[in-house]
């Protein structure tokens, strides 16, 4: 007699749930029966706090309890006081390796040195001074990875001194003389550090392999310099607004963003192309001042490169993308958004061209109808294409988005939001050729009411169709093709009806999420009874409007409907 799948082993089962893309998918599972539910809380990992947590339960002592295996702690989105709800997980035991604590006024007091945590998080705080760092410092000394980007408040009382109200030099250096095994750091948007902070942690934190220094006023080519001269193990950095000198060798780095860095001139891509980095990744977003022949020498040294973004480059033009073709045989991943000049021949460049290609961006430029030289030159098709983001060009219509299918079949996600002429028949063509499509963005698209006729599409999981022309025919259709929907956002979609809403939560089993946000024809208080009715282990439910459910809130929440 077969074994019964409870009965094999926990490692086997661990190796199966961590396939698992989301801890909401443990949720059926642990229904399943008692070992199931002991076997989902051990081997979740993760938590995220939400204001809705502490209203509903008071405490996180339960889920600490409950789930003692987790490793990563997420506290982004909570609204309320800290210290208390660290204090208790301080306490619990638990070997946490990631807390994110961003987004909050200030940072949490910190009472006990977590000597297991890794990665901390604390960007954008309103508050964040130099005895914020030291108290860092002092209780996280086993830190590998420090977020302290953007702190928001900049305006002070000008009676406190600059260290209590900012992060200075000295802040940065209690952290590189405690905090010596740090691999990654993000200190953008500190607008007070200078070179001499960067010159610390390059010198004093030698393991250091990636520094994200973006919109830091004070910090020249002198830190930039000091960074790659004594971080042998430095891949990643990124700095804008400074003009720096790339004749310095390095034999690690291999992420170069220098977007926002405002005019770069011909000759300094010459020099970084005489540099010689391993170079994988090159980000030059939003600058002015070179030309086609220095982007095109850059790119002929360095054909390695798999990920590139040229965002908002005014010359580009669909002859020019032909040309630098030849250098991107080995890029995954391009973004050419912005770029205004460029039409349907460069997509058709792109597919063509680069056979390692599996994602594209090209937001908000000239890609519009099918040209003759597409019927010219007939269909190639890139099945390594994943992702694929069109959004913003208002030209694209259903004749191109047939050829995109064609060409891209193997596409798991499509974003072409904001493009006027594109109606359900395109998405049909779409969703009848590209099976395998995860994600579907249209928002903003009046002219889509459905997804169209078709099989059932069992791996759509997320659906935006905010503020376009679906109704109860467009959802009815979503009903009827996408059972293993996750997500769906419909938020001004205003022809949609109560009804119809029912039935789609009904129809869509897996349904982990929707967005009903304007949608001012539909009853969220006979949704959420109907919600209740289903027995659905978790829905969460953005009403209508801000209506006040205080009363009811917590009563449907205990029964699986989340109303925010």
């Amino acid at each position: 007699m077969a074994n019964k799948c409870e009965d094999l082993p926990e490692e086997c089962w661990g190796i199966i749930l961590q396939k698992l893309d989301h801890h909401s998918h443990f949720q059926s599972l642990s229904l399943v029966s008692k070992s199931f539910l002991a076997l989902t809380n051990r081997f979740r990992l993760n938590f995220t706090l939400t204001n809705q947590t502490i209203a509903l339960h008071g405490t996180i002592s339960k889920f600490l309890n409950r789930f003692s295996h987790l490793k990563t702690l997420d506290f982004s989105q909570f609204t309320g006081n800290l210290d208390t709800i660290l204090d208790t997980v301080f306490s619990c035991g638990l070997k946490i390796e990631y807390l994110d604590v961003s987004n909050q006024e200030k940072l949490p007091v910190l009472t006990k040195n977590m000597r297991t945590l890794k990665v901390f998080k604390c960007s954008y705080l309103c508050w964040l001074c130099d005895a914020d760092l030291v108290a860092i410092s002092v209780m996280l000394p086993f830190l590998e990875e420090l977020d302290i980007s953007y702190p928001t408040d900049n305006e002070f009382d000008s009676d406190l001194k600059l260290n209590e109200v900012a992060v200075t030099d000295a802040g940065i250096e209690a952290l590189w003389s405690s905090i010596r095994k740090l691999r990654k750091v993000n200190i953008s948007g500190n607008d007070h550090i200078t070179d001499c902070s960067v010159v610390g942690l390059s010198m004093n934190c030698l393991l250091l392999s990636e520094i994200v220094m973006l919109d830091c006023s004070l910090i020249s080519h002198k830190g930039f310099y000091s960074i790659l001269c004594n971080c042998h193990h430095l891949n990643v950095i990124s700095a804008n607004r400074m003009q720096v000198s790339p004749r310095i060798s390095s034999t690690t780095l291999c992420s170069l963003d220098l977007s926002d860095t405002g005019s770069i001139s011909d000759e300094f891509l010459v020099s970084i192309a005489k540099a010689r980095w391993p170079l994988k990744s090159l980000s030059l977003c939003h600058c002015m001042g070179f030309t086609f022949f220095g982007i095109s020498q850059l790119l002929c040294a360095y054909r390695s490169l798999k990920n590139l973004a040229l965002v908002d480059v005014f010359f580009l033009t669909d002859q020019f993308v032909s040309k630098l073709a030849q250098y991107l045989v080995n890029i995954v991943s391009i973004n050419l958004s912005d770029s205004a000049r460029l039409t349907t021949a460069t997509f058709v460049t792109l597919v063509t061209k680069c056979p390692l290609l599996e994602h594209i961006k090209m937001r908000k430029t000239s890609v519009g109808e099918v040209g003759n030289f597409l019927r010219d030159q007939g269909i190639v098709r890139n099945k390594r294409i994943k992702s694929l983001d069109l959004s913003k060009n208002f030209g694209l219509g259903d004749k191109l988005l047939l050829y995109i299918a064609l060409a891209c079949p193997n596409m798991e996600l499509l974003n072409i939001s904001s493009t006027y002429r594109t109606t359900e028949v395109g998405i049909a063509d779409v969703l009848n050729i590209c099976r395998g499509l995860e994600s579907l963005q249209i928002t903003h698209c009046r002219a889509i009411s459905s997804l169209g006729r078709g099989l059932k599409l069992p791996k759509l999981e997320v659906l935006d169709v905010a503020t376009s022309g679906f109704g109860d025919e467009g959802l009815k259709t979503i009903s009827q093709r996408c059972p293993g929907l996750l997500r769906l956002d419909m938020q001004g979609c205003v022809a949609a009806t109560t009804l119809q809403v029912e039935e789609l939560i009904k129809m869509c089993e897996r349904l982990r999420e929707i967005n009903l946000k304007g949608c001012h024809s539909v009853e969220i208080l006979s949704v959420a009874t109907w919600i209740v009715s289903l027995r659905r282990s978790y829905l969460k439910v953005i009403p209508p409007s801000k209506s006040s459910f205080s009363n009811c809130r917590k009563h449907l929440w205990s029964h699986g409907c989340l109303l925010e």
